[in-house]
C-alpha cells in the first residue's frame, strides 16, 4: 500500500533517503529468462530464495564470460539481498552495458541507487537521485509497459524536492499511464495520491474504480473500505466489508475488516465482536492479518464498552501469539 503520510517539513537527507529506500508497491518479475550460459539452475534457486547457492551458479559464469549480463544482474539481486547496494548498483550498471535495451535491468539498477543512498552522506544522495530517476525513465523509454519502474516514479516525484524534479502533475501523469495499461493498478495509484493531497473525493471516485476491477484477492474493495475506514466513513466501510461476505462467505478477511471499523469507530459494537470471533476460528494466509491483530482489535472493542478487563486479557493472548505486536503492547501499557 502507498505511504500516503505528508513528508512537508523533513530535511532534504531525509526526504531523499525515503523516496529512495521506497519498494514499489507491486513485485517486479524480471523477465530475462536464463543466464547466457545456459544454465538455469541459478535462476531456480534465486527465485527460490536460496541466494547463498545462486551465487555459486552466478559468481563463476560471470568470471568465465564477462559478457553475462543475466549473470550480473542476478548478483545484483543477490547483492541487494545482503544488503551489499554499492556492489549491486556495480553489477546492474554491468548489466545495463552489457544488455543496454533491458528495460528490467534499469529498474533495478534504480532500485539499487535508491538503496545506496540510505547509506551516504548528504553530498552524494542529490546525485544518487538523479541517477535513479534517470534508470526508471531510462526503463520506461525501452518498455512503456514496465509499471513497476513507472510506480517507483512515482514515488519519487511525490517525494523528491523540486529542484530534484519532484511534482504532483508529474506523478499523476504516471498513474494514468499505468490507468491505460492496466485499470486496477492505475486506479490504486491515483486514489493514493488524492489521498496524499487530502482530495478525498477524488481520492473515492479512484478507490471506487479500483473496486469494480476484479482481481484474486479483491484488492480495489479493500483498499477502497480502508479508505472509509481512513477517513471516518465508518457506515460506508461497514457497508462494504458486509456486502463482500454476502456475496462470498468465505472472504474471511472482510470479517476482520468488519471488526476493524468497530475498534476504530465504537460503532456497531455487537456485530464487529461477532465478526472478530468469526474470523479466530479461520486459518489467517500469509497476507491475511494475524490472529494476533485479531485479538487486538478485539480488545478496542472492548475498551469501547468500557470493560477494560476483558480489553486486557485480548492484548495479552495477541502478546502471547505474537510477542513483537507493538500495538498490542501499546494498548495493554494504556491500561495498567
Amino acid at each position: 500500500m502507498l505511504d500516503t503520510r505528508s513528508h512537508r517539513g523533513r530535511g532534504l537527507g531525509s526526504r531523499i533517503t525515503t523516496l529512495l529506500a521506497a519498494t514499489a508497491l507491486w513485485a517486479a518479475v524480471p523477465n530475462v529468462g536464463r543466464a547466457q550460459n545456459g544454465d538455469s539452475s541459478g535462476v531456480r534457486l534465486f527465485e527460490a530464495g536460496k541466494f547463498k547457492e545462486a551465487k555459486t551458479v552466478f559468481e563463476p559464469a560471470f568470471r568465465s564470460n564477462a559478457a553475462d549480463a543475466a549473470a550480473a544482474f542476478y548478483l545484483g539481486r543477490i547483492a541487494m539481498e545482503e544488503r551489499r547496494n554499492d556492489r549491486a548498483a556495480h553489477y546492474f550498471e554491468s548489466a545495463t552495458k552489457l544488455d543496454p535495451k533491458n528495460s528490467t535491468y534499469f529498474l533495478w539498477l534504480g532500485r539499487a541507487y535508491g538503496r545506496e543512498a540510505q547509506d551516504a552522506n548528504m553530498l552524494r544522495q542529490p546525485g544518487l537521485a538523479k541517477k535513479a530517476r534517470s534508470a526508471w525513465e531510462r526503463a520506461i523509454e525501452l518498455d512503456a509497459d514496465n509499471l513497476d519502474a513507472r510506480s517507483d516514479l512515482i514515488q519519487y516525484y511525490v517525494q523528491a524536492p523540486g529542484f530534484l524534479g519532484g511534482s504532483s502533475a508529474k506523478a499523476l501523469e504516471q498513474a494514468e499511464e499505468i490507468r491505460k495499461r492496466n485499470a486496477l493498478r492505475g486506479y490504486l495509484e491515483l486514489g493514493g495520491l488524492y489521498e496524499r493531497d487530502k482530495k478525498f473525493a477524488e481520492a473515492e471516485q479512484a478507490y471506487l474504480g479500483a473496486a469494480k476491477e476484479k482481481s484474486d484477492r479483491q484488492v480495489g474493495e479493500y483498499r477502497l473500505g480502508v479508505f472509509y475506514q481512513n477517513t471516518g466513513a465508518y457506515d460506508k466501510a461497514f457497508d462494504l466489508f458486509e456486502s463482500m461476505i454476502a456475496a462470498n462467505p468465505a472472504e474471511v478477511g472482510a470479517l476482520f475488516q468488519i471488526g476493524k471499523t468497530g475498534a476504530l469507530s465504537g460503532q456497531r459494537l455487537e456485530r464487529s465482536e461477532e465478526a472478530l470471533l468469526a474470523y479466530l476460528q479461520t486459518t489467517p494466509g500469509r497476507n491475511d492479518p494475524s490472529l494476533a491483530a485479531a485479538h487486538w482489535r478485539l480488545g478496542m472493542v472492548h475498551e469501547w464498552r468500557r470493560d477494560r478487563e476483558r480489553a486486557k486479557a485480548e492484548y495479552e493472548i495477541a502478546l502471547r501469539l505474537d510477542p513483537t505486536f507493538k500495538p498490542a503492547t501499546e494498548s495493554l501499557k494504556k491500561l495498567t
